[in-house]
C-alpha cells in the first residue's frame, strides 16, 4: 500500500489522533513540514491519499511552500485521490480546486459537528475513513455508533 502524506505545517497543530488511526490500521504514513523547508513531492502518485493541516498562515500569503503545496494537490486531484483538508488544508484544497478563499471577519476555531452526505456514506473509502476517525458523543452519535461501529457523524 502507498502511503499517506500528511502535510503539518505548525508544531503545535499535528495529526494526533488521525495518526494513531492510520498507525492502527497499518496504513503507512510520511510526514512532511512543507513550513520548515521539506520538499514536496511534485506528483501525488506515490501517495494512496494527501492530508493537509492546519496552519497559522492563509492560502493568499504567497509563500513558495503555499504555492508547491497548491500544485501537489491540483495533482492530487487530477489522479483522484484522496484528500482531506483541516482548516488551512481546507482553504488550500478549495484554492486548489478554483474557489476563492478569503479571510473570516472574525475567528473560527474549535470543533464541529460533521454531517456525512448519502453520496459520501456510498463511497466506501470515505465513509471508512470518516467512521473510524470520528469520535463525536452526542446521543445521536451514540446510537449510530451502536449500529454502525464506531462512525459517530450524523448522515444528512
Amino acid at each position: 500500500m502507498r502511503p499517506v502524506l500528511i502535510l503539518q505545517h505548525e508544531p503545535a497543530q499535528g495529526p494526533g489522533y488521525l495518526l494513531q488511526c492510520l498507525r492502527a490500521h497499518d496504513v503507512p504514513v510520511h510526514l512532511l513540514r512543507p513550513d520548515l523547508g521539506d520538499t514536496l513531492p511534485r506528483t501525488a502518485g506515490a501517495f494512496s491519499g494527501l492530508v493537509l493541516l492546519g496552519s497559522d498562515h492563509g492560502v493568499n500569503d504567497g509563500t513558495p511552500w503555499i504555492r508547491a503545496e497548491q500544485a501537489l494537490l491540483i495533482d492530487a486531484l487530477r489522479h483522484s485521490r484522496p484528500i482531506l483538508g483541516h482548516c488551512f488544508g481546507a482553504q488550500q484544497l478549495a484554492r486548489a480546486m478554483g474557489a476563492g478563499v478569503a479571510r473570516n471577519p472574525r475567528p473560527d476555531i474549535g470543533w464541529r459537528e460533521l454531517w456525512i452526505t448519502p453520496a459520501a456514506r456510498a463511497d466506501c473509502s470515505a465513509a471508512r475513513i470518516a467512521c473510524s476517525a470520528s469520535t463525536g458523543t452526542t446521543t445521536a452519535s451514540r446510537s449510530r455508533r451502536a449500529r454502525h461501529g464506531r462512525c459517530s457523524a450524523r448522515t444528512v
